[in-house]
């Protein structure tokens, strides 16, 4: 599942709209519905977006935050089940790049090393040591 996927679901859950409404009104299948959930197929449009973000009646924040998922959920490419929204972040950076920069490697190398960091259990542990 996609961040933007995942998160979309979430909202659903939140506003008590189950997938079948959704998709009967704002004109889609309930298939298709399920397959950009699930992160089969690329996020929705910005106009059926706008339609379901109309629908379950979001914030400003719910919007951009959908927004932003949806950019870097994009199925271009293939990332294993449950790779976490970084792994997502980080083939996005270089999806939309045709010329890498020093900003472009550097901004992927912070990404990998938080995944890396947050899949290690010693370094969640110092991490949380570190806040308190």
């Amino acid at each position: 599942m996609s961040p933007y996927g995942k998160r979309l679901q979430e909202l659903l859950l939140l506003a008590e709209v189950p997938q079948g409404k959704l998709a009967r009104v704002i004109g889609i299948s309930h298939n298709h519905v399920s397959q950009v959930l699930n992160g089969v197929k690329s996020p929705f449009t910005p106009e059926i977006q706008e339609r379901i973000c109309t629908v379950l009646n979001l914030s400003d924040a719910d919007r951009k935050e959908l927004e932003q998922l949806a950019a870097i959920s994009k199925t271009t490419f293939r990332l294993r089940q449950g790779a976490r929204p970084e792994e997502f972040a980080i083939v996005a950076l270089f999806a939309d790049t045709s010329t890498f920069t020093a900003h472009t490697y550097l901004a992927a190398a912070k990404l990998a090393m938080a995944a890396y960091e947050a899949s290690i259990p010693q370094f969640a542990i110092s991490a949380q040591l570190e806040s308190t």
